[in-house]
């Protein structure tokens, strides 16, 4: 998992400027959504779209077949919500 790559990604998905790291910018700071305040955001943000139920399903119910599993660790996860995320809206892309 490439953490810039997928920051950089959901970004601007979100309709937000990534920024590539420049010494005389010190105070312009991108997305991490490895983080549980950029997971926060990232949660709210993708809650509104109208693609969110499918994303649901098809991540997280549908990948795991139908059985019951933890929710909060695969679901309430920053790493495992922005790694899924990223996978299926690249997908959505195609």
């Amino acid at each position: 998992m490439n953490k810039e790559l997928i920051n950089q990604f959901l970004t601007e998905k979100m309709g937000e400027c990534w920024h590539e790291w420049e010494p005389k910018r010190d105070n312009v700071r991108n997305n991490d959504f490895f983080t549980w305040e950029g997971f926060g955001k990232l949660w709210e943000w993708a809650g509104e779209q109208e693609w969110f139920p499918y994303f649901i399903n098809e991540e997280f119910f549908g990948c795991y077949g139908g059985v019951s599993f933890n929710f909060a660790r695969n679901f309430i996860n920053p790493d495992r919500f922005a790694d899924a995320l990223y996978g299926f809206l690249n997908r959505r892309n195609k």
